[in-house]
């Protein structure tokens, strides 16, 4: 169970204060503790000049299942500032969330658990044909399944997004970063990232289409050494009952590195495996037929891209015997998988929202999980907001 409570924003002259309260809870069979989570969200903005902004927010959250609840709990700041340096230029400076507008790059969820956020430097120019950011930070340290491992410690790069007056073709975007685990070490471990992306509409379909290869090497080298492929395609009929019909492939490489991108929104609800090894096509509808409701059904099938290691997720390893967040998996079919959503605008304030997943694991997973056994892994979110 989850539950939002979003303040407004309140204003004071030149002073700004929102905050947002998040309980989550999630069930899932087979666990013998659940895990819980909640944090709040407190941020206030301070504006000196009409063209200087001064952040700071703080997060307190907890994480807790089988041990018996405290009120010790984390706190997180993040202060940085803002500065409108042209009508097209920004700087940004501190601690900031850095996200490309396609998903399967960089993003970060807010229902996930822990939120990335990178202490750096932000350049952002953006007019109405072009927008470009350029960046350089320390990144976080980031959880792959239960555990919190080392990731890369420096990053920089440039994001250009091209935006087009054609319905055809809304934007084409290319991405660049290179990231290292040190950034004085001369034998760390480096790696170069290079990614286009690109948004069309061709009446009434929605198409979306993402490419990255990674390289490793001592600065920035272009390298087909691991890849990653994903593509989508929507139907949008708003006459019958502003219903979507979706379609789309993912397949990545044994050692692709997937970085941040939103597990939930890409490899659904049972959260079973992470990107790296794995290669899966998903199709599903959308519909609203009743007033405030809306229904969505998304099923995956879900296969190892070859022989090799592949990385699980948070639910995936509560689920393995071993408790590894690392397996060892045969090429072929790994299980599929159920998503179905409801959600129903009660008012203008209140949005519950109740997502289920249900898993069928194959025969790859058969040393891992208990075959043939339905798993599920269910998800309620209350929205209040005021």
């Amino acid at each position: 169970m989850a539950l939002w409570i979003v303040f407004c924003p309140l204003s004071f002259g030149k002073t700004d204060f929102e905050g947002i309260f998040l309980i989550e809870s999630q069930s899932v069979q087979n666990l013998k503790s659940f895990l819980n989570y909640n944090q709040l969200h407190l941020k206030g903005s301070v504006h000196p000049t009409n063209e200087l902004t001064i952040y700071s927010h703080f997060l307190f959250f907890k994480l807790y299942g089988s041990h018996s609840y405290s009120l010790k709990t984390a706190i997180e700041v993040y202060p940085s500032v803002n500065w409108l340096m042209h009508e097209d230029i920004q700087l940004k400076l501190g601690r900031l969330l850095y996200k490309h507008p396609f998903h399967q790059i960089i993003s970060s969820d807010i229902y996930d658990s822990f939120i990335y956020s990178f202490d750096g430097i932000f350049l952002e120019y953006d007019t109405a044909i072009l927008k470009a950011d350029i960046w350089s930070a320390y990144l976080p340290k980031r959880w792959t399944g239960l555990k919190k491992e080392k990731d890369f410690e420096y990053g920089s790069g440039v994001f250009l997004d091209i935006k087009f007056t054609e319905s055809y073709i809304n934007s084409f975007n290319f991405y660049v970063a290179y990231l290292a685990d040190s950034f004085f070490q001369q034998s760390a471990e480096k790696m170069s990232r290079y990614g286009i992306a690109l948004k069309g509409l061709i009446q009434p379909f929605n198409l979306n289409y993402t490419f990255i290869t990674v390289g490793h090497g001592s600065s920035f080298q272009f390298k087909l050494e691991e890849n990653m492929y994903h593509f989508s395609l929507d139907y949008f009929q708003s006459n019958f009952f502003n219903s979507h019909f979706f379609t789309g492939y993912h397949t990545d490489s044994l050692k692709y590195e997937p970085w941040l991108y939103d597990r939930y929104k890409n490899t659904g609800y049972s959260d079973l495996f992470l990107w790296g090894n794995l290669n899966y096509y998903f199709t599903g509808f959308s519909i609203s037929p009743i007033d405030r409701w809306k229904f969505k059904l998304a099923f995956y099938d879900f296969n190892a891209t070859q022989n090799g290691s592949l990385k699980l997720g948070y639910v995936g390893e509560w689920m393995n015997s071993s408790k590894a967040n690392i397996i060892t998996v045969s090429k072929g079919k790994l299980g599929k998988e159920l998503n179905f959503m409801i959600s129903n605008q009660i008012n203008k304030e209140l949005l519950i929202t109740l997502n289920t997943a249900f898993f069928l694991p194959q025969k790859n997973l058969e040393n891992v999980l208990k075959s043939k056994e339905l798993y599920s892994n269910v998800l309620l979110t209350m929205l209040y907001s005021f």
